[in-house]
């Protein structure tokens, strides 16, 4: 088993309402003019579960890196590409000529995990695989986090600032070089949004280093986690200007959701926690994987039938329903079957191991878990 966080509802619930936003930001819904804020909630809470991964295990620091890049790659790869096998003969199909190419080279980068920036320099198609961008701008955090994180994890005052400073350059940049596009090369690359991720990991540290938190400030969470909840909903829903998200809402928006993780960890007997914690909300978190890679391609294919100009709202549903029932099935035939392929073989590696130690050294306990953990595989 993955050395993981203890399993905490408020944190799926958070991931649940983050992933039916962005539905209804790429279905248009009204009054949903501010959905694209929700990756900044994904961001966060991808920066704190990497974190705590990175920061809990006492081992090498190249044990751990190489268990962090396996794990991501067993978790992300394998429903991506079924996805992607699935969807070329439909985009060969439908596309022609320089939006097919477009399509071609979309796909190719996508599995590369460079689509963002083919998005920001190169191509510009609606052939269902735009929103895939975002997937490869985690990946690239997941893959600078371990550089950082694990060379200072022992000077946890040095790295808390080191991820500040980052953060604030990276909001910074944003502000300074938006070229005016509402989703231009400043939404999609790195260096311009890191600062949601960066928070989620400053949480993470703050949680592996302290466990509890001043009385003043437990008690002032629940309250914090209300208006910030309350800010978000007021984000979500009101029409500002694209140079107010680029300005200080993305930023906003990754700070307050933080400060609601902040809630969940240390206080979730409060209310915003039991808010974000039903069970229907720990379901669809565990399908909001694959139910991600597959809404977009499900909203475009669903608009070229005319369902969304002669019946909106039975489009909207469908939707829905197509994208809870599509990440329900990528995950139950694709992504737990390779990940108990993986869990095996780790056993049967550990197992190998454990005998030709046992048989050389005198018997030593099996140990297949992630570095520096007590688990097994």
């Amino acid at each position: 088993m993955e050395s993981r966080p203890s399993h905490v509802p408020g944190l799926d619930g958070l991931r649940a309402v983050a992933f039916l936003t962005v539905i209804a930001a790429h279905l248009n819904l009204p009054r949903i003019d501010g959905g694209f804020y929700a990756l900044d909630w994904f961001l966060v809470l991808s920066g704190y579960l990497i974190g705590v991964r990175l920061l809990t295990p006492s081992a090498p620091a190249r044990d751990v890196v190489v268990w962090h890049l396996r794990s991501r790659a067993v978790r992300i790869l394998p429903e991506l590409l079924v996805m992607l096998a699935l969807l070329t003969p439909i985009g060969a199909y439908l596309m022609v000529s320089r939006d097919w190419q477009d399509f071609a080279l979309v796909a190719v980068s996508t599995v590369g995990s460079f689509v963002n920036f083919t998005f920001a320099f190169a191509a510009d198609t609606e052939g269902g695989l735009n929103h895939l961008w975002s997937l490869a701008l985690e990946v690239q955090f997941y893959l600078a986090a371990p550089v950082l994180m694990l060379a200072l994890r022992r000077r946890p005052a040095l790295l808390a600032a080191c991820l500040l400073t980052i953060a604030g350059l990276s909001a910074g940049l944003r502000a300074v070089t938006w070229d005016g596009k509402p989703y231009g090369a400043t939404y999609v690359l790195p260096h311009t949004r890191a600062d949601g991720f960066l928070f989620g990991c400053l949480l993470a540290l703050l949680h592996v280093r302290r466990r509890s938190l001043p009385v003043v400030v437990a008690r002032a969470l629940p309250a914090a986690a209300t208006v910030s909840l309350s800010t978000l909903a007021f984000l979500v829903v009101k029409h500002l200007p694209p140079r107010f998200a680029y300005s200080y809402g993305f930023v906003l928006s990754g700070i307050l959701a933080t400060v609601i993780c902040a809630c969940v960890l240390w206080r979730p007997d409060s209310v915003p926690s039991r808010m974000l914690s039903p069970r229907a909300g720990v379901w669809l978190s565990e399908r909001t994987y694959g139910g991600y890679l597959w809404h977009y391609p499900v909203v475009i294919l669903l608009a070229l039938t005319g369902l969304k100009r002669n019946a909106y709202w039975a489009y909207v549903a469908v939707t829905y329903g197509a994208a809870f029932a599509l990440g329900h099935l990528s995950r139950r035939y694709v992504g737990l079957p390779v990940a108990a392929h993986v869990r095996d073989r780790q056993r049967s590696y550990g197992a190998a191991t454990a005998e030709v130690v046992a048989g050389e050294a005198g018997a030593l306990p099996a140990h297949t878990g992630p570095p520096g953990s007590s688990e097994a595989t």
